[in-house]
């Protein structure tokens, strides 16, 4: 059954492992917060994510194991700009855009002023192995 996990950039930098399109994943997730994931990526898109993955594996009730077959992968970007005192950065709405790519990749780039903010990633879910 293919869902679409978001993949944080932050979580994947700290503690994640690269995958790629016809990888197989076991990743612990949980449900999304539509209303931060908006923030980095196009409305619709965040529309459609069922799950966030956790590579920390928080062992609270929201967070579950899955394990699945990685069919797509759309690096997400975002543009940020400086506000308020000391110039912090924050997204700027209705800039982010999709990259599909074949693999993760660390150090993807979107142009200047714009970060990679995490990945769009459909998953088909299987059975846990064991």
């Amino acid at each position: 059954m293919p869902v679409v996990v978001w993949v944080p950039e932050l979580t994947l930098t700290c503690c994640g492992s690269v995958f790629g399109v016809g990888d197989s994943v076991d990743w612990h997730v949980a449900d999304p917060e539509s209303d931060s994931l908006e923030t980095v990526l196009p409305r619709d898109v965040a529309q459609r994510i069922s799950l966030v993955e956790n590579s920390h594996g928080a062992s609270d009730d929201t967070s579950r194991s899955t394990h699945g077959t990685v069919l797509e992968i759309h690096a997400a970007f975002v543009g940020y700009a400086g506000s308020g005192v000391g110039g912090v950065l924050s997204p700027v709405p209705g800039t982010a855009f999709l990259r599909e790519v074949a693999h993760v990749e660390e150090t993807a780039t979107g142009g200047p002023g714009v970060r990679l903010s995490g990945y769009v990633v459909t998953l088909d879910v299987q059975p846990s192995p064991g």
